[in-house]
């Protein structure tokens, strides 16, 4: 990372997987809006474009033979035509068609003026996820034209190995794509009250320990996760948080709503400059 750059931060409620063909529309009428503010970089929550399972009875074969696509599909690629035209980068997730019938992942794309620049996918699940994902098998940093980005898929990031293996990677910008439950009887994993605040300051605290900057989506509203698991809150509070700890931009729990801000350059020297994390770090 050597400029600022302009990053915005996209909180809303997605569709379900029946509703694919919706979802990617919105992405395409997103990144055009964007691309009239100047945005250079733009994040979406996690499974932006595919959607959840249903949980329902034989629930797992109607999500792989309707909620899954390829990366060489016609979404992605309608996707990285979009970003060719406009000059930017984007952060978007699906659910990606395994190889093998019957193998999910839960994957992010972060695709540029180029094409697909790399692709993640997520390593930790929670609950009913385990029954429809499988998990992949490496944590990468990819370089574009901005720098170097770790992109970090939700329950992922609650796990500091994970941000810690992108920090040894020398990671420049993190980004969560994330669809966080509230917890409790609202869905999900974790307990109501202390999740939301654990989650509003693992940006803040990702950021400082592995000096870099955070840009975290996640969605919000309500998804029905099918017959076998009733209504699920998302928990919001997507962030744009600097190396130094500073908070540049914060949503609330429950509003629809694009975050931009810019990421400047400077903050990175100063949080690199004042503590020697890069080198005083105990590296296996």
């Amino acid at each position: 990372m050597k400029n600022d750059i302009v990053a915005s931060v996209v909180q809303y409620q997605i569709g379900r997987f029946t509703e694919r063909t919706q979802n990617l529309q919105h992405l395409l009428e997103v990144i055009e809006a964007e691309a009239k503010k100047k945005t250079q970089m733009v994040v979406f929550p996690e499974m932006c474009i595919t959607g959840f399972f249903s949980h329902d009875p034989n629930g797992l074969r109607r999500y792989w033979d309707e909620g899954t696509i390829e990366i060489d599909g016609p979404e992605l690629q309608a996707l990285s035509a979009a970003t060719k035209q406009h000059g930017m980068h984007i952060i978007v997730g699906f659910a990606e068609r395994g190889e093998n019938v019957g193998v999910i992942h839960n994957s992010a794309a972060l695709i540029g003026p180029a094409g697909i620049v790399g692709v993640t996918r997520k390593i930790h699940f929670p609950t009913l996820e385990k029954l429809y994902y499988t998990a992949g098998d490496s944590i990468d940093v990819f370089d574009c034209e901005f720098g170097r980005i770790g992109m970090v898929i939700c329950y992922d990031a609650m796990f500091p190995e994970y941000t810690r293996e992108l920090f040894r990677q020398g990671v420049e910008i993190i980004v969560f794509t994330s669809s966080m439950w509230r917890g409790g009887n609202k869905g999900g994993v974790g307990i109501d009250g202390p999740k939301r605040d654990f989650w509003k300051q693992l940006a803040l605290v990702t950021a400082v320990q592995n000096q870099a900057f955070v840009v975290s989506a996640n969605g919000c509203g309500c998804q029905d996760m099918g017959s076998l698991a009733g209504t699920w809150e998302r928990l919001g509070i997507s962030q744009i948080v600097a190396p130094t700890g500073e908070v540049l931009e914060c949503a609330s729990e429950s509003e629809t709503t694009i975050l931009t801000t810019t990421l400047p350059y400077a903050k990175m020297v100063e949080a690199r400059t004042s503590y020697r994390f890069i080198t005083d770090a105990m590296v296996d």
